[in-house]
């Protein structure tokens, strides 16, 4: 025994501790003693509200009094500040899956944006292509008016070539390798 309420059991492979919380000192192990749901003095809920203020930037106080008020919401209904204590504590969740949340709706629209953008961007330029193809204009032709090479456009040329009676944005959706703004939204 190392002191009153730990006990160890040896001679096995695998070491173990029994822990009697209500045997251990009420001074030396006020958290451990109040991990239970039968916590029925205000004066340790007290105690627990003092010391976790000295504490509020760890998170493991701050999880532990959260389970010790959930599995004593009575007990801790007696004392003062209680109620601020845990709503501290629920505020500070709100505020980071809050933050989480927003920082993912701010990814998720910029790439949105991107891809609108991209689409815009090569609509246009297919339907450049589009129009130069339509008055019989060659490969080599449409990149040297377009200032391009004819191997960037190939694919595009080749696309409407091939499916001459689609529009700019039915022919982007053949060519396009990037997920469509469409296709990000399902």
């Amino acid at each position: 025994m190392a002191e009153p309420g730990i006990y160890y059991i040896k001679g096995d492979v695998i070491q173990i501790q029994i822990i009697v919380t209500r045997k251990l000192s009420e001074i030396e192990n006020l958290w451990l003693r109040s991990l239970t749901n039968k916590l029925k003095k205000t004066k340790n809920a007290k105690k627990l509200i003092e010391d976790y203020r000295k504490h509020t930037d760890n998170n493991l106080y701050k999880s532990v009094l959260e389970t010790i008020m959930r599995a004593n919401q009575k007990t801790f209904e007696e004392v003062n500040g209680m109620s601020d204590i845990f709503m501290e504590i629920v505020q500070e969740k709100f505020d980071r899956k809050l933050k989480e949340e927003t920082e993912k709706a701010v990814e998720k629209a910029q790439k949105e944006t991107e891809l609108l953008l991209r689409k815009n961007y090569m609509t246009e330029r297919i339907s450049l292509i589009q129009k130069k193809y339509a008055k019989k204009k060659p490969l080599s032709v449409i990149a040297d008016e377009l200032e391009t090479e004819s191997e960037e456009i190939r694919f595009i040329y080749n696309a409407i070539s091939e499916n001459p009676e689609k529009t700019a944005d039915e022919i982007f959706d053949l060519v396009d390798k990037t997920p469509s703004v469409k296709k990000s939204n399902s």
